[in-house]
């Protein structure tokens, strides 16, 4: 065999061997897009941080805006973000609610969440 021939042969293994790889690149990377876009709701839906929320007392708090008192129990430990109120049901359609503290929100261990209050409401 020249060492032409063998050139031409390690050239096309070169990029038969690239060809492989870019083939398996444009596999995984469309894989972790649809993982890091879906990941978050796959978790909240099926490992959520606390069940759902339980009202114990309502009152009006003026201007359009009422003050909740709720009960929810918090299942696992997570790094506080956001609190997300919804109208419905997690496995089926929902509204999302404004809500906010009335006191700054607290870090809490996993049990019961009882009597934590928030507003939610009209004024803007």
């Amino acid at each position: 065999m020249k060492i032409r021939d063998r050139s031409k042969c390690a050239t096309k293994a070169a990029l038969d061997q690239a060809a492989h790889e870019g083939r398996i690149l444009m596999m995984i990377v469309p894989a972790l897009v649809l993982f890091w876009v879906f990941a978050p709701k796959l978790e909240t839906a099926y490992f959520p941080v606390v069940t759902e929320a339980e009202l114990v007392a309502i009152e009006d708090a003026g201007d359009g805006w009422s003050r909740l008192e709720v009960r929810a129990e918090k299942l696992r430990e997570c790094d506080w973000r956001a609190v997300e109120w919804h109208l419905g049901t997690r496995d089926g359609s929902s509204v999302p609610v404004r809500a906010y503290f009335e006191d700054a929100p607290q870090m809490r261990e996993i049990g019961a969440l009882t009597r934590s209050r928030y507003f939610t409401g009209g004024g803007e």
